[in-house]
């Protein structure tokens, strides 16, 4: 199977790459050493000459040594924007949102109003504009705009103000760049509101709010724990779920009262359960998970699954799919195993459509279908964190479903970001694409990247990464690569050990693994022994 990876076409005139030699190309040999604010400055050098390109490539490098600054990130969305790839631009714009990011919020208005990469929602905008409206003005002028047209004069004349703003232009612009100068500035307010020389800004909150949850996010940005927790524990005593299950993750993790309490993590997440919060108890099934007991941690789950709760069933259907793929093919336990994973994805998806777990295991359903247009749908729906597992899987069967399609350019697209967070299957593709040519620059075979890239996977113990470092060795290295392939799994290095063994017995051996993944060449000859 033939993964494109080396060019994605973004725009008529824009071509993003992204091998990972091209850092130290730009950069210079010691792009390791670089710090965050001089690999930053160093892509907003490239942004300001219009070299997307590259400009991306060096704010991910950024992204990479600090993810808790937005400012990479948003500007990473703020190149795919500028190069009409809408999809990646939102997924990022939302992952600097999330995190508080104004100017994210924002573009993601921007690109609600105007129905770039999302369908057209003028709601959604005038949500995401208020939310970045107390630092960004032009988020105020734009939410001011769209309520104004919908109070005035109905929806149908709000439908035709907005369409005219932006047939006229008006919201085409791309809005806040986040430059070097103005960054450093923004970073310094933000360390002396932390270390209290300046007041904390007042922030816009619900009418229903809790105070002492306001006042604890206060402190929390201040560093002091120990008055965030008061503030916490008042409002979990007066009723507040959401302060139970903070102050359970707070003592779960540890954070800011120096040592884990698994004891008044689990008090607290009970007491959140008792008020008929069905994700506490996903909760305290991590927290049973933390504690080393995954036996407990099921049940825990299977609770949740029971009383309603997305996740909860996702996880069910999640735990029924890795027992399914451990079964034999067309087994009567694998089939059953099949339904239940049906049956609980139903119910998750019906409960929670955005669920990230069960978007992707029902991807994985119609992946192993050969429904690869319909497949893409929900791995994209799984993809929208950034520093997160099932992203990175995601973002790998995205890659492959667009290869098969023939997408190569969207292939590319998700194949780099999993290669990118180090997900060993994406970095093993990208071997075999170097070491067959297939989508990699002008379709030349590149022995030294399949090298590279082989060596890494074989690293992380990923049998395609092992299976071409056989090809790319020789003698005994390349039997022990072999082998050692096979034994992972991967079902052409079983074939080929099966081919490979003098012994009748061995030989059968290794090709009914490799048939029973689906190997046709291994059923074939298995037929004719």
């Amino acid at each position: 199977m033939a993964v494109v990876i080396a060019v994605l076409v973004l725009s008529s005139s824009i071509f993003l790459t992204f091998a990972d030699d091209d850092v130290t190309k730009i950069i210079g040999d010691d792009a390791q050493e670089m710090s965050y604010d001089k690999l930053y400055d160093k892509a907003f050098d490239y942004y300001d000459k219009g070299d997307y390109n590259n400009a991306l490539l060096v704010f991910n490098e950024a992204f990479k040594l600090d993810r808790t600054i937005t400012d990479a990130p948003y500007m990473i969305g703020i190149c795919y924007y500028k190069a009409n790839n809408y999809d990646k631009a939102i997924e990022w714009f939302t992952y600097a949102a999330n995190r508080g990011d104004a100017d994210s919020n924002y573009h993601l208005g921007l690109c609600y109003e105007e129905g770039k990469g999302v369908e057209m929602d003028k709601n959604k905008a005038l949500d995401y504009y208020e939310k970045a409206a107390g630092s960004n003005k032009k988020a105020a002028q734009r939410a001011e705009v769209l309520r104004n047209a919908s109070k005035s004069s109905g929806r149908a004349a709000f439908e035709r103000e907005t369409e005219r703003n932006i047939s006229d232009g008006s919201v085409q612009e791309v809005g806040a760049i986040r430059e070097p100068m103005a960054r450093k500035k923004q970073i310094e307010e933000q360390n002396a509101r932390v270390n209290g020389t300046v007041p904390l800004p007042v922030e816009e909150q619900p009418e229903n709010a809790d105070p002492n949850i306001r006042a604890a996010e206060a402190y929390m940005r201040q560093n002091n724990f120990i008055a965030a927790i008061r503030e916490y524990e008042q409002a979990a005593n007066n009723g507040s779920i959401e302060a139970m299950l903070i102050l359970g993750d707070i003592y779960r993790d540890g954070s800011g009262v120096n040592v884990e309490d698994f004891k008044k993590a689990g008090e607290w997440y009970s007491m959140a359960l008792n008020k008929g919060c069905s994700d506490a108890a996903i909760r305290l099934g991590d927290l049973e998970k933390k504690k080393g007991s995954e036996k407990k941690a099921w049940v825990w789950y299977e609770n949740a699954a029971m009383n309603g709760n997305a996740e909860g069933q996702a996880l069910m259907a999640q735990r029924a799919f890795e027992a399914a793929q451990k079964a034999n093919l067309g087994s009567f336990e694998r089939e059953n195993r099949m339904k239940e994973v049906n049956d609980w994805l139903a119910k998750a998806l019906a409960t929670d459509p955005d669920n990230q777990r069960a978007n992707y295991y029902q991807g994985r359903i119609l992946y192993v279908d050969l429904e690869y247009k319909k497949a893409i749908a929900y791995f994209k729906k799984a993809t929208f964190m950034a520093d997160d597992a099932i992203s990175h899987e995601a973002n790998f069967f995205a890659g492959l479903c667009n290869e098969q399609l023939g997408n190569f350019g969207d292939a590319y697209t998700f194949l780099a970001a999993a290669t990118n967070a180090r997900y060993a299957p994406a970095i093993g593709a990208m071997a075999r694409c170097y070491y067959e040519g297939n989508g990699v620059v002008n379709w030349e075979k590149n022995e030294t990247l399949a090298k590279k890239y082989a060596a890494e996977a074989s690293q992380l113990g990923d049998p395609e990464g092992l299976y071409y470092n056989s090809k790319l060795n020789r003698g005994k290295m390349a039997e022990k690569y072999l082998k050692e392939s096979a034994e992972a799994g991967y079902a052409q290095a079983q074939f080929e050990m099966g081919l490979k063994e003098s012994s009748v017995v061995e030989s059968q051996k290794w090709l009914r693994k490799a048939a029973a993944q689906g190997h046709k060449e291994a059923q074939d000859r298995l037929l004719s022994m």
